[in-house]
């Protein structure tokens, strides 16, 4: 994350208390490559799949945030070319899995009347046997319990 830094990638920090507030990037170090960076940043989210969905899921669908967006992607290009440059490796282009959105991440729960469940048998079916106490099971079951357990017992 120091190469961001360098680079004027970071917001700026203002700290008092337990306040903290980010800003603008600080715009230290060498404006050109910012700006050789943003150029890069435009051409990858066009063709790099990767790229664009990081800078699709930082947008959010805001269009107001699509600069915060392009800073964001050129602060992730930074740190990816210098691991890159550290370790010899060429551009892999990986797809993450998809992020979950927010409202799979609060737990968003699914509503009674859409019949949608993990056994696919509807809202309103019976539980399986599996899915009941024992002590609700059949007769019959409960004699195959009980013979398996006094074999175990025996043995």
């Amino acid at each position: 994350k120091a190469i961001g830094s360098y680079f004027g990638l970071v917001p700026t920090q203002d700290q008092s208390g337990s306040m903290n507030r980010l800003g603008h990037i600080t715009r230290d170090g060498p404006g050109t490559v910012r700006q050789l960076l943003v150029q890069a940043v435009w051409r990858g989210i066009k063709l790099s799949p990767s790229l664009r969905a990081f800078f699709d899921r930082i947008v959010g669908g805001d269009p107001d945030r699509r600069k915060i967006a392009v800073v964001a992607v050129a602060h992730h290009l930074t740190r990816v070319m210098l691991a890159m440059l550290r370790s010899g490796a060429a551009w892999e282009e990986r797809l993450a899995p998809p992020s979950p959105t927010p409202a799979e991440q609060r737990g968003a729960e699914k509503r009674e009347d859409d019949g949608d469940r993990v056994d696919g048998r509807g809202a309103g079916a019976a539980p399986l046997p599996s899915q009941t106490h024992p002590s609700a099971a059949p007769p019959a079951l409960k004699r195959k319990a009980r013979a398996a357990a006094a074999r175990t017992l025996d043995s």
